[in-house]
């Protein structure tokens, strides 16, 4: 009897093992939701649904109302515009490009029926500083209606979109 039960516990173990390991790795591995653009007077939009690590990103905001707004320069590449990335570690959305211009921000109207077109070049990986590092990224401003871009003020995020390397 004690043969017959040798006999299963190896191959048992292997398998609550290998079980331990794969319940391990699809935690860890988890994505964040894919964002949806948010709705309101500004809008944006992207060239494209996916990137690649060389590629830049075509960016347009769109001001829908006949409201003007401002929002400050102090953001991704001294734009505008904030390029966020999802941080997988911290499961929270983090800043990218910041702006490294040692100046005073510089508050920019976005006009009433404006459609303006950008562009982020890839700058962001750790290892190559004209690539993009992979992963999911998302573009936001943030505006209000004073002309200091004060007071009560909005965020508006694109879609989510994937680099690749």
């Amino acid at each position: 009897m004690r043969a017959g039960f040798r006999r299963y516990v190896a191959p048992l173990g292997a398998l609550l093992m290998l079980a331990a390991v794969l319940c391990a790795c699809s935690s860890t591995s988890a994505k964040a939701p894919q964002p949806t653009p948010t709705s309101g007077a500004i809008q944006i939009t992207l060239d494209r649904a996916s990137y690649t690590s060389t590629d830049p990103i075509g960016v347009t905001v769109t001001n829908g109302s006949k409201t003007k707004y401002y929002a400050l320069d102090t953001h991704s590449a001294c734009t505008f515009l904030q390029l966020e990335f999802y941080d997988t570690t911290h499961k929270t959305w983090a800043p990218t490009l910041p702006c490294k211009e040692n100046r005073e921000p510089v508050s920019l109207l976005i006009a009433p029926g404006m459609t303006e077109p950008f562009t982020l070049a890839p700058g962001n990986s750790s290892s190559n500083g004209n690539e993009w590092g992979p992963g999911l990224y998302r573009v936001g401003i943030t505006y209000g209606t004073k002309a200091d871009a004060s007071g009560t003020v909005t965020t508006a995020y694109s879609k989510g979109f994937q680099i690749t390397g």
